[in-house]
């Protein structure tokens, strides 16, 4: 019984909530920090493109990724390659 509810709650937890779709090619990283850094290392080189950190990976357009959470404040949080990423969330749609 244990080893079945230990199953179920993995299964739970590996899981994402909802479906979404990457709209447009983006940066994704593994914090808001780095993200928001990259972002802005992105105006102040403009119109040269900012090179993507070791942190970070870009999705193109139309990937289908797990929806985790959105925050208004700190960008949308997503589950994409077996790991938790923040992106831009005017990247993403339900």
């Amino acid at each position: 019984m244990k080893k079945l509810f230990a199953v179920a709650l993995l299964s739970l937890l590996a899981s994402p909530a909802l479906a979404a779709t990457v709209t447009r090619t983006a940066t994704a990283c593994d914090s808001w920090a780095r993200l928001h850094e990259h972002t802005m290392v992105g105006v102040n080189s403009f119109p040269k493109a900012a090179r993507v950190p070791k942190q970070c990976i870009t999705i193109e357009a139309n990937t289908k990724v797990g929806y985790v959470k959105w925050d208004q404040d700190f960008g949308t949080t997503i589950f994409y390659k077996g790991k938790e990423w923040v992106i831009d969330d005017y990247a993403v749609t339900e």
